[in-house]
């Protein structure tokens, strides 16, 4: 059975002793043969000549009102990360945070914040503690502060659209119906990426439905996230706005008329290829080379059982009509439809993830993905910002991990502790606990690349 993970790292550090060589250390030339692989960003000045004043100061109160923590020492570890990031802000004042009583953050005070970190201190111990997010949980605003990215659905500007995701990198624009007037809208730097449904049927918005969100600090709520279109009495067609992309799910009530789902793609600034296995979409960019902007995973399909069915038979099939317009159709299997143990509704599920949006390494200490897997044991798959594991259609999967370079950041630190924290994501029939291995790898030997062996 294969699944998605996401994941978070922290340290907990206090600045006793100089930290060199090789918690995460940078091994970019093992990876220099792989496919559409990633350079590393080179690490920043380490600031070793910068002062760390230990005696206690009053600071002034600062432009924006934000909270001080008056400690000396703190104050240095504030310039010191401002000599290589600029992006940490002190937490605001009014900035409400309560950890849940198991967390691991229970005791400690959250004195920073940045676009992908939360910066905690434990005033008993004097330690510092920095939890790394795999993707940007927060943009600055036009006032410059830094506020938390939220999918939820909100009225939208844009002219002929409803509705649109509110704060992120990139925004969905949601139309009252997906036609070739408003096709549905993707939009990241500048790329987009607009699909209308080969229906005969007017695909029109039903209704916004509110789904369970949860915010970089594990509180969950229901927010508007999906919006429901109806394509006939027997089909619905559901799309779910995230942080890094949509989901989207055909709902089928009764057998349909045919296996097969088309999209028309229009593509701006981007081009589309096929995997050799004909079950991923790579979408890459037209202006720079690199690894892909955007990405189509595997489909996958499940039923209202009570074990859910859970299949990936799904195909893609990808036709290129002109520059920047293709037709990309599920090619669901007959079989599975059939079957007469399946029980309606059932769900067809393909999902488009914007990855070059999250997974840039102009940040010292970015987290690196590389998936392997056996049905193409001679490829690498870099940088996606979830982390495929298991077994499918594409053989026995494995993600490796990779920090692109910590050394920066935790310089002359000692590391009381350091943890990864992966959460099963994406697809709701998996109802039932499962066990994953995560351990820790060294590194193959300079010029050799990971592998499935590996």
């Amino acid at each position: 059975m294969a699944f998605v993970l996401c994941f978070l790292l922290f340290f907990t550090s206090v600045p006793t002793e100089l930290f060199s060589g090789g918690f995460f250390i940078d091994h970019s030339n093992i990876y220099q043969s792989v496919a559409h692989a990633t350079d590393f960003a080179e690490a920043p000045p380490s600031g070793d000549d910068l002062e760390i004043n230990d005696s206690f100061f009053e600071c002034e109160p600062c432009e924006l009102g934000l909270a001080c923590v008056e400690h000396g020492y703190l104050e240095g570890e504030r310039r010191y990360r401002s000599s290589f990031d600029d992006s940490y802000q002190l937490a605001p004042e009014d900035f409400y945070f309560a950890p849940d009583s198991e967390s691991d953050f229970a005791d400690l005070e959250l004195i920073e914040i940045s676009p992908d970190s939360n910066i905690f201190y434990n005033e008993d111990t004097g330690e510092i503690t920095e939890e790394f997010f795999s993707v940007s949980v927060r943009v600055e605003d036009d006032d410059g502060y830094l506020i938390e990215v939220d999918p939820s659905l909100i009225e939208s500007e844009k002219h002929d659209y409803a509705f649109e995701s509110a704060v992120g990198n990139s925004t969905n624009y949601f139309p009252e119906a997906i036609d070739g007037e408003t096709p549905f809208l993707l939009a990241y730097d500048n790329y987009e990426i607009r699909f209308t449904l080969q229906k005969d049927a007017e695909v029109i918005l039903e209704e916004i439905e509110e789904l369970e969100f949860e915010d970089i600090f594990q509180e969950v709520e229901e927010r508007p996230l999906a919006a429901l279109y109806s394509i006939d009495e027997d089909m619905s067609f559901r799309v779910t706005s995230s942080d890094i992309g949509i989901k989207s799910e055909f709902v089928l009530y009764a057998l349909p008329d045919s296996n097969i789902f088309t999209y028309e793609l229009e593509l701006t600034n981007l081009y589309a290829l096929l995997s050799s296995e004909a079950t991923e979409i790579a979408l890459f960019s037209t202006e720079t080379s690199g690894p892909p902007v955007a990405f189509i995973p595997p489909g996958l399909m499940w039923d209202s059982s009570e074990d859910g069915a859970l299949s990936d038979a799904i195909d893609y099939e990808l036709t290129r009509v002109r520059q920047g317009r293709y037709l990309l159709s599920l090619v669901v299997c007959e079989d599975y439809l059939n079957c007469e143990s399946r029980v309606f509704p059932i769900i067809v599920d393909p999902t488009l993830t914007w990855q070059s949006a999250f997974n840039v390494n102009t940040n010292p200490r970015s987290l690196n993905t590389h998936l392997v897997r056996s049905a193409s044991p001679n490829t690498v798959f870099t940088n996606r910002g979830t982390m495929p594991v298991g077994n499918n259609v594409n053989g026995i999967g494995r993600t490796f991990l990779l920090g692109g370079n910590f050394n920066t950041p935790l310089l002359g630190r000692s590391i009381s502790a350091a943890n990864l924290h992966v959460r099963q994501i994406n697809n709701p029939s998996h109802r039932r606990n499962i066990n994953v291995s995560v351990h820790r790898v060294l590194p193959p030997p300079y010029g050799e690349t990971v592998n499935l062996q590996t």
